[in-house]
């Protein structure tokens, strides 16, 4: 990657918490397939103030106005912390612009001037499984083909795999901790979601917990912390530049080199009115800042806001204080540049090429303003296409809640929304497809399909070109085919009803998926970890045409599609999987009697799975066409669970809390233990 990549920085509201009831426990009416009511997508607008003096008028009224949005508290900022911040960010260096970009180009001339061969991705060694080809995604290992780097036992690992035998060639300790890492060029981003207790007069403690302490009470505040770290000596890798940003870590995407975080952010405190009153509070109370330190160069370390006044937008009506902002940092010169913030909360994040989509849930719409009362999820659009700035460029909302980032897709300037409803009048619940088009400032339906899975909520979702498949769950398996060839009218081709549910849908061939989840019961009893394959060549009759029961109780690629691994040259799907569990189940007591009254739905007692601890263990599966063999089980020596796979090479990598196996691709059972 050349200089020109650059890193940016999302700081997002604080979560709200679901509070809805699993619906598998409902009842399941059968499916009405008539049943397509186009509904309605309300929209929302987005508004600027005009500068900071409007902007903090209208927080200060707001916020003092719904007070019992959040229980009653008032924000309130340490005393001293406000005084003088003003002053710093008047004296920090200005935030990175367009106009700066010259001098970071030209070294990026420079330095790619003498390319150096190396292994090709996708070639000679795998990637981070990602959902969009090209936007890459943060995991806790990446490798370029000759180094792989990886978070493990609080270390920051830097391993040499150009061999057969991985070669441990560093060990850095992290102290602030790390939970995600990027790897551009030589230089490792390393992810660290923190907090700080911050104290009367602005001193600041690293430990999480709020101790009392003399001179008065202090809040609680999260930050993320993204460390550059320069591994162009591998054998010793160093800390160049630290940025610390408020707001608490969401995800982060990574397109054409720039990488994107999202965090949580909120005013610096939520305290009691006697720290300070909402009249006193400063614009630079209310909008996250940034520090950053330079490790080599104390001089050019600097602070201030991480957005300005002029990009924050907000709701018409309230909706709370929470605060989404988009900021780009260079990694070679972290100053932040132009940044676009969104008062609201992030919970999703998906990422297409020159779109970043962030959505929120909306519980406090008015029920009546909302179809069956169903609670709704707002979706802000951001423009990422260029390196420097982020611009907002609409918002939306749509009826129900996303399972996770796949139930986003944006395909020739459409976004593609898969949601779940819950009626809270009777905890009824569908699922439904909604396609969105950019009408200005605002995201506006252009078609939808409902009516899926009625009484079940969604499980799985993946979206491929004009394509979309969705499985939901609750005592069978149903694979729902959408056509979204016109976004306008996106109609349903085809349904598969089979036991269990995929919880992750992976393509390994034209027309064809591999989806790992659960084998169930008629009753939607769990049954163990299971691999199935899916012809879809025909979308009006999908087909289960392959199935392996894992006889594991669950695996992390559920839940986790980066510790999925499939390898198309050799047709190889590696599994992590943890606890064992008999396939057949055990046998119901003898001493079970089963009585049913005429005319009665009774079912006998199913029998119970047996789960046995571990082995952690990585399954080999060679899937070719309608065929899912076992290919071998990797296991660690100390039995610490596999968290991911990589091919380097003829080589397959697997990476645990203790060490790193290196195996055969043919022979997956033999491997050379490299300890950590």
């Amino acid at each position: 990657m050349t200089l020109t990549r650059r890193l940016a920085v999302l700081v997002a509201g604080m979560a709200i918490v679901l509070g809805a009831c699993d619906p598998a426990d409902e009842a399941s009416p059968p499916r009405d397939k008539g049943s397509l009511d186009l509904g309605d997508t309300r929209l929302i607008g987005l508004v600027t103030e005009d500068g900071c003096a409007d902007l903090l008028s209208w927080l200060q009224r707001e916020a003092d106005a719904h007070r019992d949005r959040w229980n009653g508290g008032v924000i309130a900022f340490a005393a001293g912390a406000a005084e003088g911040t003003a002053d710093a960010v008047a004296s920090a260096p200005a935030p990175k612009s367009n106009a700066d970009a010259g001098t970071t180009a030209g070294a990026a001339e420079s330095r790619s001037a003498a390319p150096v061969p190396s292994p090709q991705a996708g070639v000679d060694y795998s990637t981070t499984n990602v959902q969009e080809e090209g936007v890459d995604e943060p995991d806790i290992v990446k490798t370029d083909g000759r180094r792989l780097v990886a978070l493990a036992g609080n270390h920051l690992r830097v391993v040499d795999v150009t061999g057969d035998e991985p070669k441990l060639r560093a060990s850095l300790p992290l102290g602030d901790g790390g939970t995600e890492l990027l790897l551009s060029g030589d230089r490792v981003l390393v992810i660290a979601p923190a907090g700080a207790a911050v104290y009367r007069g602005g001193a600041a403690a690293s430990d999480v917990a709020i101790a009392p302490v003399p001179g008065g009470p202090g809040f609680y505040q999260q930050k993320t912390t993204v460390s550059v770290v320069d591994i162009s000596d591998p054998s010793a890798p160093k800390v160049t530049s630290k940025l610390a940003l408020d707001g608490g870590y969401v995800a982060s995407r990574v397109t054409d080199g720039v990488a994107r975080f999202v965090l949580r952010s909120t005013p610096p405190a939520i305290q009691r009115e006697q720290e300070k009153p909402l009249a006193q509070t400063t614009i630079d109370d209310w909008l996250p800042r940034y520090t950053y330190t330079d490790v080599a160069e104390p001089a050019a370390s600097a602070e201030g806001r991480a957005v300005e006044c002029d990009a924050v937008r907000h709701t018409v009506e309230f909706a709370g204080i929470d605060l989404l902002t988009v900021v780009s940092v260079d990694p070679d010169d972290p100053r932040p540049g132009n940044g676009a913030s969104v008062m609201g909360a992030g919970e999703t994040v998906y990422a297409s090429h020159d779109r970043l989509y962030v959505t929120s849930n909306d519980w406090n719409l008015d029920p009546a303003a909302a179809r069956a009362g169903s609670p709704s999820t707002q979706v802000h659009a951001f423009d990422i296409s260029d390196e420097i700035t982020t611009k907002y460029v609409a918002s939306g909302r749509v009826e129900g809640q996303l399972l996770n980032s796949f139930a986003m897709s944006e395909h020739e300037g459409v976004l593609r929304v898969a949601t779940t409803t819950t009626d809270v009048t009777d905890g009824n619940t569908e699922s439904r497809v909604v396609t969105l088009r950019v009408d200005g400032d605002k995201l506006v339906q252009a078609g939808m399909v409902g009516g899926l899975g009625k009484g079940e909520r969604i499980y799985a979702v993946r979206f491929l070109g004009d394509q979309g498949y969705v499985v939901t769950f609750r005592q069978v398996d149903p694979l729902y085919v959408i056509d979204l060839s016109d976004p306008d009218k996106p109609a349903l081709k085809g349904e598969l009803k089979i036991p269990g549910y995929s919880a992750y849908l992976h393509p390994i061939a034209e027309h064809r998926l591999l989806g790992i989840g659960q084998a169930a019961t008629d009753r939607g009893q769990r049954l163990g970890t299971q691999a199935s394959v899916f012809d879809v060549s025909d979308p009006a009759n999908p087909k289960q045409v392959a199935v392996r029961r894992l006889g594991s109780w669950g695996s992390e690629a559920e839940y986790d599609h980066h510790a999925f691994l499939w390898w198309g040259r050799t047709k190889l799907a590696v599994v992590p999987v943890e606890g064992n569990v008999a396939v057949r189940g055990a046998p119901v007591a003898p001493d079970v009697v089963v009585s049913c009254p005429p005319n009665a739905d009774c079912i006998a007692p199913q029998p119970m799975p047996v789960y046995e601890p571990p082995p952690a263990e990585a399954i080999a599966l060679k899937v070719d066409g309608d065929k899912i063999d076992e290919e071998g089980r990797v296991r660690h020596p100390t039995g610490s669970p596999i968290r991911r796979s990589l091919v380097v090479g003829d080589r397959l990598l697997t990476l645990s809390e203790v060490g790193l196996l290196s195996s055969p691709l043919d022979e997956v059972v033999k491997g050379t233990w490299l300890a950590f």
